[in-house]
């Protein structure tokens, strides 16, 4: 079931589900790799995720009309969006800087 704008009425995922998710992904690549960690890299991670997996499986159950991808994009667009807002617990974790209009990550130092 969806609004008049097509999207679901209920949500199909928590964000307190994703949100650690995301940040571990943050964290470990940056662990391999020191740099800004961009969105589409995370969104390919969240992809492979053994955790994530089952999440955007289960919104995909309820979305049907969305990918994977694209489910997985928008749990990365609204980890982001929350930190913009001043409404997350992950603005002091996380520095940020703008890659290609999306916004990429990297643990904050010290």
């Amino acid at each position: 079931m969806t609004n008049d704008w097509g999207l679901p009425l209920m949500p199909t995922w928590k964000h307190a589900d994703v949100f650690p998710i995301i940040a571990d992904i943050i964290r470990d690549s940056y662990a391999q790799e020191p740099r800004y960690i961009t969105h589409d890299e995370i969104t390919s991670q969240l992809l492979a995720d053994p955790a994530a997996v089952g999440i955007i499986a289960d919104a995909h159950d309820q979305e049907s009309d969305r990918s994977p991808e694209w489910l997985a994009h928008n749990m990365v667009a609204w980890f982001s969006q929350r930190i913009t807002s001043g409404d997350s617990d992950w603005d002091h974790a996380f520095d940020r800087r703008e890659i290609d209009g999306k916004w990429a990550y990297k643990p904050k130092e010290g």
